[in-house]
């Protein structure tokens, strides 16, 4: 499908604004939950709300109206652009899992099922949805990039939840890492980032198109898994340790964004 620049915005429009919804919804229903004496970088929430809870109503009206703005972006789409109605029942799903999360009364992250929701999101909605707006339609063509960033989600979350463990043991969320410990769950995410490199490198040794991506794709991937082996040793029972490793596991996943997007800048038409 040759590529469109048009199709490109509509789909960030409708990604990016249901993404921001995300956000604002999880930091509204993790007001009461987040400790913003162990906020990092990258977890324990902005700590806004928890800081100026009368900012509380502002935030929850951001994440209806991303909502709205998302949901409403797509119909348009169908209804001016010959998109396929299905893509209305794919976005809402996205926006479901996302909500879920945090948001009452299911609340995945309470019930141990939000590492499952994260993954969704991570290896399913978000690559899926470029394609989608891209090619007007899904086919299973996009499951050898799925599949593996499934994995890779796994890889991430367990990152993030590690700094929270004690305050998600306090106020009951069942994530991995308070189910099994720091050391296990960072075993289990690292085992995940092991299969994202097989995924990638069985695609590019059956010669899957393109096949220049899934084997940069292969080799960077090697870089996550190798800093989360480097994380299990020494371990992250503590905060300090536990900032750390999440700090080197994000910036893996970094280097690995850039450098499997760069490849494609190597990938010639035809």
């Amino acid at each position: 499908t040759p590529f469109s620049l048009l199709s490109f915005l509509a789909g960030y429009l409708v990604c990016g604004s249901a993404h921001l919804s995300v956000s604002y919804s999880n930091d509204y229903f993790d007001r009461h939950t987040d400790d913003p004496s162990r906020r990092t970088a990258f977890s324990g929430g902005s700590g806004i709300l928890v800081e100026h809870p009368g900012l509380a109503p502002a935030a929850r009206a951001c994440a209806v109206f991303l909502t709205i703005v998302s949901l409403t972006t797509t119909v348009l789409l169908i209804a001016l652009w010959d998109y396929p109605p299905f893509i209305l029942l794919f976005v809402g799903a996205g926006l479901f899992f996302g909500w879920a999360y945090s948001a009452p009364p299911l609340r995945f992250v309470d019930r141990g099922l939000g590492e499952l929701s994260t993954m969704a999101a991570f290896g399913f909605f978000l690559p899926c949805s470029g394609y989608l707006f891209m090619a007007k339609g899904l086919d299973l063509s996009v499951l050898p990039l799925a599949i593996p960033l499934l994995f890779l989600g796994l890889f991430f979350i367990v990152s993030v939840e590690l700094p929270d463990a004690e305050t998600d043991r306090h106020t009951g969320k069942q994530t991995l890492v308070v189910r099994f410990g720091p050391r296990a769950a960072l075993a289990f995410g690292t085992a995940a980032a092991a299969f994202t490199t097989a995924g990638f490198l069985m695609s590019a040794i059956m010669g899957i198109r393109p096949v220049t991506f899934f084997a940069a794709a292969s080799v960077a991937s090697l870089v996550p898994f190798l800093t989360g082996i480097s994380g299990i040793v020494p371990g992250a029972g503590d905060f300090k340790k536990a900032q750390a490793v999440t700090g080197r596991n994000i910036a893996a996943l970094v280097v690995f964004c850039l450098a499997a997007v760069a490849s494609l800048l190597l990938i010639v038409p035809g």
